[in-house]
């Protein structure tokens, strides 16, 4: 989904095309962010608090770059650097806390 989002952009895809796919990598992101947090909690994960702060975090960013591209402020490649390299940080540092 991130690259289609970037190939949008590259493409100059209408601005409201693009945010509504970022609108669903939120949707998704979200859903995905609730199965995880329920599973810390039953693990009783310890750092269960800073973890959900940074998928609430990435969520409020999701949020605002759907309003950058509905504006037209957004360039081209910066959401999708962005997200890629939020997930790739959160994956490798974050997630394998309680792997």
């Amino acid at each position: 989904m991130i690259n289609a989002v970037d190939a949008c952009m590259e493409a100059g895809i209408y601005p409201e095309t693009i945010s509504q796919m970022i609108i669903q990598i939120r949707i998704q992101a979200k859903e995905h962010f609730e199965q995880e947090e329920q599973l810390l909690k039953k693990m009783g994960f310890s750092e269960f608090e800073y973890h959900k702060k940074l998928h609430d975090s990435l969520l409020t960013q999701l949020g605002e770059y759907i309003e950058d591209i509905k504006n037209a402020m957004a360039g081209g490649s910066r959401f999708s650097d962005f997200l890629s390299s939020w997930l790739i940080s959160h994956i490798l540092t974050e997630d394998l806390k309680y792997a």
